[in-house]
């Protein structure tokens, strides 16, 4: 997969080069046998990393799909093994209800796929494309090198932005919370629905009143969450507004300076 990964990382600058050419052989050239030549030259070089690119793309994925399946196959087997020699008194606390156990064993598990090979992977594209492409581009014309790298964080403050919303609140938790013994809202509110539907015969038998007691209580702990869901999704608005933005605001000060 880092092989396939480093491929992938030559292949884009490369293909940008390329690109580069012929629109320069398709409007600083006069139509010529030689025009056609080096036309059809590059056109060949075009297709052939097309195609390159698309089997190892294409081998990188299905790579990552079976490791993945293993990782989380060999990690579900060994929790389950795990949940089973525990003892009775480990079950009675409340962020080890059913529900709980449940979702960490079906989704937390999965993110697993994400977490490992395929980040290797993404790092080492980032980092050889990335250094490909300034190698390039210096050996083009290492002022507008300089001055695309020097303007590039006015892109860069919104990418991070919006990975930060994405991913830097994992499972609703934040630092603070990770340090501390309490529990996420939406595992109390797990635990209580686990509780309910295992128990729903003893509940009904508490009448309406309690029913609703139930409810109003799962509503509660829905609450926060809610808010929280909300408040980030006008803060992710902005964000995204501002990257869009800056990645069109970008390539206009490069193509400015360009000229």
């Amino acid at each position: 997969m880092i092989i396939t990964a480093g491929i992938n990382a030559l292949a884009f600058p490369t293909l940008g080069f390329i690109v580069a050419k012929i629109q320069i052989v398709y409007i600083g050239h006069p139509y010529n046998e030689e025009w056609i030549e080096e036309r059809n030259t590059l056109l060949y070089y075009f297709i052939v990393i097309c195609f390159v690119l698309g089997g190892i793309s294409g081998s990188e994925k299905a790579m990552f799909g079976i490791t993945g399946e293993n990782l989380t196959f060999n990690v579900r087997r060994d929790l389950l093994r795990g949940i089973l020699f525990k003892q009775v008194q480990w079950f009675d606390r409340e962020d080890r209800a059913p529900g709980i156990l449940t979702n960490v064993l079906s989704e937390d598990v999965s993110s697993l796929n994400g977490m490992t090979t395929e980040t290797v992977s993404t790092l080492v594209e980032a980092f050889l494309g990335l250094l490909l492409g300034l190698l390039i581009s210096m050996v083009i014309s290492w002022r507008m090198a300089l001055l695309t790298v020097a303007v590039s964080p006015v892109m860069l403050i919104g990418v991070a932005a919006m990975s930060r919303l994405q991913w830097g609140n994992k499972r609703g938790r934040t630092k603070e919370d990770q340090n501390s013994s309490t529990v996420d809202d939406y595992e109390k509110s797990n635990a209580l629905l686990s509780d309910v539907i295992i128990n729903y015969r003893t509940v009904i038998g508490f009448g309406q009143s309690n029913v609703d007691a139930v409810v109003n209580k799962f509503q509660i702990f829905l609450e926060e969450p809610s808010k929280k869901k909300v408040r980030n999704a006008h803060i992710g608005g902005f964000f995204f507004g501002y990257s869009n933005c800056a990645r069109m605001l970008f390539l206009g000060i490069v193509f400015y300076i360009g000229s």
